[in-house]
């Protein structure tokens, strides 16, 4: 057995062993199946969904960009840490469900192989 091996198992033995701080992430991709120009909004497929264990670390009020064009500077900022197992590509989902709460993704996401690290928006 490899390093690669071992790590991975003992990031699924801290996700265990951390318990009720662990929570069920329910994970939704919308998909936009045609534009309706009369209301000037995408029409949506029914949501895809996933549900994996994920660990609420840093959460930010109000975090501030200095981007152009940020529509998501403001509201509640919360860093969520998933298995990279569970969540190979991020960028194919735009909202977390998490006890109830809607959360939004914001890009960047950071990957080390073994976990992935997501930033997630609340409010506006």
């Amino acid at each position: 057995m490899g390093y690669d091996a071992l790590l991975k198992r003992q990031v699924d033995a801290a996700f265990a062993a951390l318990g009720d701080l662990v929570k069920d992430v329910q994970l939704l991709n919308r998909t936009a199946v045609k534009f309706d120009f009369a209301t000037n909004q995408p029409d949506f497929s029914a949501d895809d969904s996933k549900t994996v264990k994920g660990i609420m670390l840093e959460k930010t009020p109000n975090k501030k960009s200095n981007k152009v064009g940020d529509s998501l500077s403001s509201g509640v900022h919360q860093e969520l840490l998933l298995k990279t197992k569970d969540i190979e590509a991020p960028d194919l989902y735009d909202t977390a469900i998490i006890e109830g709460i809607t959360w939004r993704f914001v890009p960047p996401y950071t990957d080390n192989g073994y976990t992935t690290t997501v930033t997630l928006v609340r409010g506006s």
